[in-house]
């Protein structure tokens, strides 16, 4: 078995890879850790919230494990052309090595995702992460993405009820 893996929760005729209470269960785990902070712009209001995210049409959400034990969970959003916005949490229990070889991984297998005809679906993964949170900028420039820039008005902290600086990162298949 490989030490890291990602599951996609997906809807095969009409059966869905995972039911609506293990999806749930990633909310509350998260919540319980005291990790809430990467939904701080408030889209994520709840658990119900975190669970219409994960079957919205755009969205492609992925359960991610380290030695078969659920480790987290990433998402892909936000969609246009051939790319689209990278989401990433971890448990907190798989900080350290287990999250930055899993972040790796979510990486790889993302970019170089392929179609029913061959082709590479996506040709760049985009992070938008908060300025004022240095932890997540270093662990994504460790896990392989780029620095691009600074976007001023990037993120929106709700509790605050203002935009502020986000770091814009980019990974490509040239990058992993």
């Amino acid at each position: 078995m490989n030490e890291f893996r990602m599951s996609p929760y997906v809807e095969v005729d009409g059966v869905p890879s995972y039911k609506d209470s293990e999806i749930l269960e990633l909310y509350r785990r998260v919540v319980a850790e005291g990790c809430a902070h990467v939904f701080r712009d408030r889209s994520i209001t709840g658990e119900g919230a975190f669970l219409r995210m994960a079957k919205a049409q755009h969205t492609a959400i992925y359960v991610a494990y380290v030695r078969g034990e659920t480790a987290g969970c990433v998402w892909l959003n936000r969609f246009q052309a051939r790319f689209a916005q990278a989401n990433f949490f971890t448990f907190r229990q798989f900080w350290g090595q287990d999250a930055l070889g899993l972040g790796r991984h979510c990486l790889r297998e993302l970019i170089t995702m392929r179609g029913d005809d061959g082709a590479f679906i996506l040709d760049m993964l985009v992070g938008i992460t908060p300025a004022d949170n240095p932890l997540a900028v270093a662990f994504a420039l460790k896990c392989g993405w780029k620095r691009r820039g600074l976007l001023p008005f990037g993120a929106y902290d709700a509790e605050a009820g203002a935009s502020l600086p986000a770091v814009l990162t980019t990974v490509t298949r040239e990058d992993v």
